[in-house]
């Protein structure tokens, strides 16, 4: 793609998917843990404002079970980097949406769930 000033992989499903949120949510959470050395951020795109609110409500819902579960069990070994969920859609206030353009210093990945505005 001309103007790209990033190396950029992109993933395809092999069959399509019944519930395209939650597989879109699982997913990017595998990307993450198998990537997890990697510095790059994760972009998916989806329909609406409302699609992109519910994976991101899944997306929360399911990372904290799993650091709950972690605590449980106290395992220290399993050290993830930490990820933020990011929404980006045109109904969004101009406050939300600067936030996925802000640099980020912190070392967390960002996930960000997109329209095609």
């Amino acid at each position: 793609m001309d103007g790209r000033q990033h190396p950029v992989d992109i993933f395809y499903l092999a069959e399509p998917a019944r519930d395209y949120i939650q597989k879109t949510v699982e997913t990017v959470l595998q990307i993450h843990k198998e990537e997890s050395t990697s510095a790059g951020d994760i972009l998916c795109f989806l329909p609406s404002g409302e699609d992109i609110d519910q994976a991101i409500r899944l997306a929360e819902e399911i990372m904290d079970q799993q650091q709950q579960q972690q605590q449980a069990s106290k395992n220290k070994r399993s050290r993830q980097q930490s990820i933020d969920f990011l929404p980006l859609y045109g109904t969004l206030p101009y406050q939300m949406q600067a936030r996925v353009f802000q640099s980020q210093s912190t070392g967390r990945r960002r996930a960000i769930f997109a329209t095609n505005m």
